[in-house]
């Protein structure tokens, strides 16, 4: 739903002008805050929107938001301790209920005892070793903070190509294993479009709807994804012929054979197939660098020769020369 319908839905329903209320979106969890400047009014609208066709007919549902008691403070130094930062929390507001640390958001979230003390907090200006923080009030029940009009306003990533060998692309589909990447892609936020080896990953709509969203959460999706992106396989230029353990792929200009398969397999298939394609290798150099003689001989020794299994013997010591008799 765009913003400027649910304000609009909102006027309708309580009779007044944008300017005497503010409306926070949070996109990521699919909800909206609304804040009056008249607290009766909170009551009317909540009342009013019960029997509202069209507030009804969006499927939409509205509750009053509890006080909160936790504020969420932005900007902190990244190695700020936990001690130095209760200590500064007691200084300005009194003794903190608790304190999570979120290191990596150089973030962290306070909860008092009574909720006037974050009405009180929220209205101070608040710096630590000298560099002002940003303090906004958190609410459990949406599991964010909310910043009215400096809430950030997310941007999805851009889908990006992963280039899969065509071999472990081919072996995947033979395998039809390529569904069930698609599918375990889902769960970190990703569509996986596996149609051809040129394999494009683009980011769900869901990425931007999760629980306390941060930018590290859309900054690091692609990095994350390529983590997750589960295609492995052992390349080895080999020549030779796997059966159904792996697939081959040829490539002439570059003189290659490449197997692609489970890593298992192809772990297994290495050492054989490396020694087929030394063999292999040697048979062509023995064709390309062999040599041929012709020897007379009297018709007595040819017979001599053929009785004591002169090919017979030749065959044993050297399986790959040829020999042959003629009168």
């Amino acid at each position: 739903m765009p913003r400027e319908m649910l304000s609009l839905l909102v006027e309708t329903i309580s009779g007044l002008e944008e300017d005497n209320f503010s409306l926070e979106v949070i996109s990521e969890t699919n909800r909206a805050v609304v804040t009056f400047n008249n607290p009766k009014d909170v009551e009317r609208f909540l009342t009013e929107s019960k029997s509202n066709k069209s507030f009804q007919k969006q499927g939409l549902i509205g509750r009053l938001l509890e006080r909160g008691q936790s504020v969420r403070v932005e900007n902190l130094a990244s190695n700020i301790p936990q001690d130095m930062l209760e200590l500064y929390i007691e200084k300005w507001a009194g003794l903190a209920k608790d304190i999570t640390m979120f290191p990596e958001e150089q973030a962290a979230i306070v909860t008092f005892h009574a909720p006037e003390v974050v009405e009180t907090t929220l209205n101070k200006r608040l710096v630590i070793n000298k560099v002002p923080v940003n303090v906004y009030p958190y609410y459990e029940s949406l599991g964010t903070a909310l910043y009215g009009k400096e809430r950030p306003r997310w941007k999805m990533p851009d889908p990006f190509i992963v280039s899969v060998h065509s071999a472990i692309w081919k072996f995947l589909s033979m395998k039809r294993q390529l569904s069930l990447i698609t599918n375990q892609m889902k769960a970190h936020f990703c569509h996986v479009d596996m149609d051809s080896p040129e394999v494009k990953l683009s980011p769900l709509p869901t990425l931007l709807r999760q629980k306390g969203l941060t930018s590290q959460h859309v900054d690091g999706w692609k990095k994350n994804a390529l983590i997750v992106f589960p295609w492995k396989a052992v390349k080895n230029e080999v020549h030779s012929v796997v059966k159904e353990d792996a697939v081959l792929a040829m490539d002439a200009s570059k003189g290659s054979l490449t197997v692609a398969g489970l890593a298992e397999d192809t772990k297994r298939l290495r050492g054989p197939v490396e020694d087929l394609m030394q063999r292999a290798m040697s048979q062509i150099e023995r064709q390309r660098d062999g040599i041929s003689e012709e020897m007379d001989m009297s018709p007595a020794i040819f017979y001599i020769l053929q009785q004591e299994g002169l090919r017979k013997c030749v065959a044993d010591e050297a399986p790959d020369m040829g020999f042959s008799l003629q009168r």
